[in-house]
């Protein structure tokens, strides 16, 4: 993103602030590596720092640029998410660089610095059909570095994933909230996305797509969210001229309306993100109610692993 483009935007949001006499914002800074543009991100903190609202950033970085000057910018950041998968085996399986090599040590130095001064640094773990098997162990080595906040995501992208699979990464997973009850009675607090938000989550609302979440590429191309990004089909504007493709917003309210039939009968209907996020659905799998499978499991993983959690006595 350029800077010309860089102060649309901070307009653009000033502007939805304004209009809608807004409380809180919150502002993801996504990449590929965020951090290759930092004086974009640091002009447009700046530029916000005025706004008559809270402002909450949130970032995930692979962390491989990261400097000690960078500090007091990144610790304006309310949510930093450094994405490391483990054990240096696990991570450098899928994180190399662009000469071929595992980037694990480097992180390891970036992590170890931001710890210093950022003591709820989040790890974010992708899970992929080739580490899945090794969770715990992962978990372990995070915790061990001192990161109090470990999130294990499955990696939606892939279509490889069989109940055998899953059924073995649940496992994994029972292992991790024994570790983590553990760690209780040392009163050291772990968390993670994966065991908590089953039992927190509220009942859905309608996706706020276009309304309320816009996702702005860096070429100021506004689209509903992040799945859909650079799809041509879901271009609401551009942060110059506006949100101006009304049909589209029309669609997004009408298809949120709509029951998604594949998943009637299902206790975690009202709870669920793809019955109410129908543009996932629709980046995936190209139905706006059909769901990913991959993704319906996880979060019957995540009510099974509440559900242990609450019955597991140590």
């Amino acid at each position: 993103m350029t800077r010309e483009v860089a102060e649309k935007t901070v307009e653009f949001i000033k502007n939805k602030i304004k209009e809608n006499k807004l409380e809180y914002v919150i502002i993801r800074f996504h990449g590929g590596e965020p951090l290759l543009n930092t004086e974009v991100i640091k002009f447009i903190m700046d530029e916000l720092e005025t706004q008559p609202c809270k402002i909450g950033y949130f970032m995930t970085t692979n962390a491989t640029l990261i400097k000690e000057e960078m500090l007091p910018f990144l610790r304006k950041i309310d949510a930093l998410s450094v994405s490391m998968d483990g054990t240096e085996e696990e991570h450098d399986r899928n994180r190399i660089d662009k000469g071929g090599k595992g980037t694990y040590q480097r992180v390891l130095e970036k992590v170890k610095l931001l710890l210093k001064y950022m003591p709820n640094l989040t790890a974010r773990m992708t899970v992929t059909p080739d580490t899945y098997k090794n969770i715990y162990t992962n978990f372990i080595s995070l915790s061990e570095l001192g990161i109090r906040n470990i999130d294990p995501f499955l990696d939606f992208t892939s279509d490889v994933w069989t109940s055998e699979m899953l059924a073995e990464y649940m496992n994994e997973m029972k292992k991790v909230a024994i570790y983590i009850k553990e760690k209780e009675k040392e009163n050291i607090t772990i968390r993670t996305a994966m065991i908590g938000t089953a039992a927190t989550k509220t009942k859905n609302t309608l996706c706020g797509g276009g309304k309320t979440s816009f996702s702005i590429t860096p070429e100021g191309n506004i689209y509903p969210c992040m799945e859909v990004a650079f799809n041509k089909a879901f271009l609401l504007g551009n942060v110059e001229a506006g949100c101006d493709n009304c049909e589209l917003l029309e669609e997004i309210e009408k298809v949120g309306h709509e029951r998604n039939k594949s998943c009637d009968g299902c206790g975690r209907y009202d709870y669920c993100m793809v019955t109410r996020c129908k543009i996932v659905n629709y980046a995936h799998t190209g139905d706006y109610n059909l769901p990913k499978p991959i993704m319906c499991a996880n979060e019957h993983i995540k009510l099974g692993l509440e559900k242990y959690l609450i019955n597991l006595t140590i």
